[in-house]
């Protein structure tokens, strides 16, 4: 019988964004059908070892992606499964703007003491995307995720803003720094984070 860590080896490998659509993958991988994995990623999430973040239902003329996106919410967890032991093997393996990407979620989530119910992803075919969409009492919030300390936002953010009817989008960098670049996003350092949410919440 296949064991949960090797589930959890798996969602460490396989980029977030796919995991569920790669049925195929999957079962060629572990051996089981997806059910299995479907059935223990359910008792993962349970434990909060796993966050699943459905896709944000709205009426827009794009062809979106049909699965939920997958994160594992401990980041040291997933490079432990990995054989990552150092900061200078973490700094140079594919696998950091994922687990850098989950962690950020898992913190924004908490700071801004979000139910689960109201968080979401939007992911469209053509590679647009928004990490993640917090439906909150004044409004609809984006945040997009990146591993650059110098990622701002640009005109693709912009249009998301409005198709999604976001009163704000903010792009979470490495870094220091908060920058308003206009039409409702923001260009943020890790370091900021913290109050944004305290704003949020």
């Amino acid at each position: 019988m296949i064991s949960m860590t090797s589930t959890l080896e798996v969602a460490s490998r396989t980029p977030i964004k796919l995991f569920q659509d790669d049925q195929l993958r999957i079962r060629k991988t572990l051996g089981v059908d997806p059910k299995t994995i479907q059935d223990h990623l359910e008792i993962l999430e349970g434990a909060y070892l796993v966050r699943t973040l459905p896709l944000l239902a709205v009426n827009v003329r794009k062809r979106l992606r049909k699965a939920p996106t997958i994160h594992l919410r401990d980041s040291g967890i997933a490079h432990s499964l990995l054989g990552i032991e150092t900061l200078t093997r973490l700094q140079t393996n594919p696998i950091t703007g994922r687990t850098w990407e989950s962690f950020c979620i898992d913190q924004i989530i908490r700071m801004t003491e979000t139910r689960p119910e109201n968080c979401f992803t939007y992911s469209e075919q053509s590679g647009r995307e928004v990490d993640l969409v917090l439906e909150r009492p004044n409004g609809r919030i984006g945040f997009e995720i990146e591993s650059s300390e110098s990622a701002i936002p640009n005109d693709s953010h912009r249009q998301l803003v409005k198709d999604l009817n976001l009163e704000q989008l903010y792009i979470v960098r490495r870094g220091e720094g908060n920058f308003n670049t206009g039409a409702g996003t923001h260009s943020i350092g890790i370091t900021e984070l913290p109050s944004i949410c305290q704003r949020i919440r």
